[in-house]
């Protein structure tokens, strides 16, 4: 079992995913979510930092649907909750630890601790299978900065 240390001013340690319920028919290809779901003009710069540090993490642009949705509530073996959305990259993520199958929210893939580039904060896991890969950021740690909000 992979054994993550907390983050140093992170009271939440690093928690595994988990497979609460087994979705075999998820599909591994991604399709980029609805633009319905998109909140501003597509010409707009969206972009998600680290509530923690306000560190840039990715963009609304790189949000994905995974098995038909981009956002999901699992629970960890540990009974902890999380609500995540899926983006294809994001650039400012530093994964760390061993790449695990073990306990895995998605058949198929393996995944790794995604921490905040900057302040280390916990903000979520990256997951891999052999032809696609994605994080789960949790949404709780994440600040959406509109475009009139950027520095």
């Amino acid at each position: 079992m992979l054994r993550v240390s907390p983050v140093p001013g992170n009271p939440t340690p690093p928690a595994a995913p988990w497979l609460a319920l087994q979705d075999n028919g998820l599909a591994r290809s991604r399709q980029r979510a609805s633009d319905t779901r998109r909140q501003h003009d597509a010409s707009l710069p969206r972009i998600w930092h680290c509530l923690a540090c306000d560190w840039q993490i990715t963009s609304e642009q790189e949000r994905v649907a995974i098995a038909g949705d981009s956002v999901y509530r699992r629970v960890n073996p540990a009974g902890i909750a999380f609500e995540f959305s899926c983006f294809g990259a994001a650039p400012g993520c530093r994964t760390v630890g061993c790449e695990t199958g073990e306990h895995t929210w998605f058949a198929g893939y393996h995944w790794r601790v995604a921490l905040c580039g900057h302040c280390l904060t916990h903000l979520g896991w990256r997951f891999r299978s052999t032809d696609d890969r994605f994080f789960g950021l949790i949404v709780q740690r994440l600040r959406f900065a509109a475009p009139d909000a950027l520095h």
